[in-house]
């Protein structure tokens, strides 16, 4: 996936503040950003359901941007561990 016009630039940070507001754009360039990492991390814990796994992350992701802010977590790290959580079932930070 290509990134999204317009925020090749924008922090992760400020991605997320903007996927908080549902703009579709962000949360494009979130995935294009991390999407190839977060599924060599599905692929190695779920072998079978990857895409699935990632897919569900994004959903994470999206439903919790707003929490990123409440943290004092880089925006990097908040996805990844969001990630993370989505995958084992406990997808809720800040």
């Amino acid at each position: 996936m290509l990134n999204s016009p317009g925020y090749h630039d924008v922090s992760d940070a400020d991605l997320l503040s903007a996927v908080a507001r549902a703009d579709d754009g962000a949360l494009r360039e979130l995935h294009a950003r991390y999407a190839p990492h977060l599924y060599a991390l599905a692929r190695y814990a779920h072998p079978a359901d990857a895409q699935r796994y990632v897919q569900d992350a994004f959903v994470a992701i999206a439903q919790q941007a707003h929490r990123h802010t409440r943290t004092k977590l880089d925006a990097r790290v908040w996805i990844i561990v969001m990630a993370q959580r989505s995958m084992s079932g406990h997808a809720s930070i800040g």
